[in-house]
């Protein structure tokens, strides 16, 4: 007699020592109960203590309680990355997935940070959610902007006649990922080529005439 399908699959689950052979744990529910010593962060231990930023690390988890993305903004070096991780440490038992750490800073570069807002971009005509992050990238990288004009404008260096938000305009526009998966993406730029015509091009359009540049005392 030959062993129906059903043999046949438990063989090579048997000769592949596969997982689905071993009943997992479960709760009283008949939910899968998971393993006390498995790990339910990534999150670093922290070297030293987290004083004075209880008001932020509370609004932070208010914030994460009512929305699934949540961006901080601010200057590089004034501890977004600290208070995200230490908000996180707190909220570990809160989520039955705990609560993970993915960090993009070191394998991403500009031409995959064009090509992956290429893809967001594209999706946010059909997934409300994804439309709603591309709205927010939008707005952050245009206050990004806004912020180095305005530094220049303190400093009396942005070009005769030239308000902040054209300024901002301009810059947002010469610096936008469009701009980058246009030139580099389909016409072949290597990113030095427009890293160089970004300066230049942006010095240009901001900046007054060499002779005539200025910072005040």
């Amino acid at each position: 007699m030959e062993p129906g399908p059903e043999l046949r699959d438990l063989e090579q689950l048997i000769l592949r020592h596969d997982g689905a052979l071993v009943d997992p744990p479960r709760s009283g529910n008949g939910a899968v109960a998971p393993r006390d010593d498995e790990p339910h962060t990534n999150l670093p231990h922290p070297v030293d203590s987290f004083v004075g930023r209880d008001n932020e690390i509370t609004e932070l988890q208010r914030l994460l309680g009512h929305y699934r993305l949540v961006t901080l903004t601010g200057a590089g070096g004034i501890g977004k990355t600290r208070l995200a991780v230490e908000a996180g440490r707190q909220l570990v038992d809160a989520y039955a997935d705990g609560v993970w750490l993915a960090e993009l800073a070191s394998v991403v570069n500009e031409a995959r940070i064009g090509a992956l807002l290429g893809v967001i971009r594209d999706a946010a005509s059909s997934d409300p959610e994804t439309r709603e992050l591309w709205e927010l990238i939008q707005s952050d990288f245009y206050v990004n902007q806004r912020t180095i004009v305005e530094t220049l404008d303190r400093t009396n260096a942005l070009a005769p006649g030239l308000d902040t938000t054209r300024a901002a305009d301009l810059l947002w526009t010469l610096n936008h990922p469009d701009v980058w998966l246009l030139l580099v993406g389909r016409r072949g730029w290597t990113p030095e080529q427009f890293e160089a015509w970004l300066g230049d091009t942006a010095c240009a359009q901001l900046l007054p005439p060499p002779r005539t540049r200025r910072t005040r005392s």
